[in-house]
């Protein structure tokens, strides 16, 4: 395979190793995000705060209603809750969203998430994250200076595919756009996989092991590495290929006498 402008990679490896694997895919490391404006006191903006303080970002929250605004400034620590409207250029400019690494807006309205989310690029943010709800509309951001699509929709997808997938998935996530989804098994005795060396399985064309967690381990599988009890792989794969894997990674089925 030839990996040409335009692609999309996804890459496997050890964190201590990601520095010098970016030197040869990206021209200029991306730069660090430490602050991070979110619009929107719903579930999502206020889990989003909650998770980003406890990984001690310098979080802010903007809120219309006042009434939600005490309600998530009382229970988060760290988080800066402002109470006022998204779309007021003044605000924005007075909160420096322009001096932001990351805003992303997730307010329950699809169109005011796309227009703040404009207006803060244009002020001078460096990345944006877009909440749509409207899947008809995701193929217009590729148009608009937003940098990422955040779709509650593929995420409930892929929380349905674990269920559908059966017992021995442990999560489904749709790659983007693309036809091609990330799978995580874990492996237990009764696999037809388990004690065997990766490059004697042959699995379908198309469907490659990409990550094997050991304990507290993350190999990066080569041909020789044996799949074991206890191992949770990480699957890339096209859908297609869904229903053999079944023969693979699902638990032999005990016949009782």
């Amino acid at each position: 395979d030839v990996i040409q402008p335009g692609d999309l990679v996804y890459i496997m490896a050890r964190t201590k190793d990601m520095k010098s694997i970016e030197k040869l895919f990206l021209t200029n490391r991306k730069p660090i995000i430490e602050n991070v404006v979110i619009l929107g006191g719903d579930l999502i903006g206020y889990y989003l705060a909650q998770e980003l303080e406890k990984k001690n970002y310098i979080v802010k929250l903007i809120e219309k209603d006042k009434k939600k605004c005490r309600e998530i400034d009382s229970r988060l620590e760290k988080t800066l809750v402002i109470n006022g409207d998204g779309t007021d250029i003044d605000l924005l400019m007075e909160e420096n969203i322009g001096l932001a690494d990351a805003f992303v807006a997730v307010t329950d309205d699809d169109k005011l998430n796309l227009l703040v989310c404009l207006i803060a690029k244009e002020l001078g943010a460096k990345k944006t994250f877009v909440q749509i709800r409207r899947s008809d509309l995701i193929p217009l951001i590729d148009h608009v200076n937003v940098d990422k699509v955040i779709s509650p929709r593929m995420f409930t997808a892929g929380s349905i595919l674990r269920f559908i997938r059966g017992g021995y998935v442990s999560s489904v996530t749709l790659l983007g756009d693309t036809d091609a989804e990330m799978i995580e098994l874990d492996i237990t005795e009764d696999v037809p996989v388990v004690n065997k060396v990766l490059k004697n399985i042959k699995l379908p064309k198309g469907t490659l092991v990409g990550a094997i967690m050991r304990d507290k381990n993350v190999i990066i599988p080569g041909g020789n590495d044996i799949i074991k009890a206890g191992d949770r792989l990480t699957l890339f794969t096209v859908p297609e290929n869904i229903p053999r894997l079944g023969a693979f990674f699902e638990p032999r089925r005990v016949i009782k006498r």
